[in-house]
């Protein structure tokens, strides 16, 4: 499994634009790539920054994303959101571990 984090600061005038936009926007796209489990939009409180973290069966499902015409849709919709037009900083990690804790035995690795 891989996580892929990207930072950036958000226009504050477009704080809840962006929001809504991740929701209906990004989320429906992310959700039909093969491999893609999962998307979480993060805000510092009161704050411009952002994170957001998409996660992936395997890199190979990630970089064909990656290379799709999906993510330049979703990074150009974004676009006009960005301060100073600073495109996010992402990172990749490989799971270790996970705690899946919807499981009714505890978590789950």
């Amino acid at each position: 499994m891989l996580v892929r984090m990207a930072k950036w600061e958000c226009r504050p005038e477009v704080r809840e634009a962006a929001a809504e936009l991740f929701e209906n926007g990004a989320l429906p796209i992310l959700s039909r790539q093969p491999g893609a489990r999962g998307a979480m939009l993060l805000a510092e409180p009161g704050g411009t920054g952002r994170i957001a973290f998409t996660v992936w069966e395997d890199e190979a499902s990630y970089r064909r994303f990656v290379a799709s015409e999906d993510m330049r849709e979703i990074t150009e919709m974004f676009a006009p959101m960005y301060v100073d037009g600073a495109l996010p900083v992402g990172s990749e990690f490989d799971v270790v571990r996970w705690g899946d804790f919807s499981r009714s035995e505890g978590y789950a690795c």
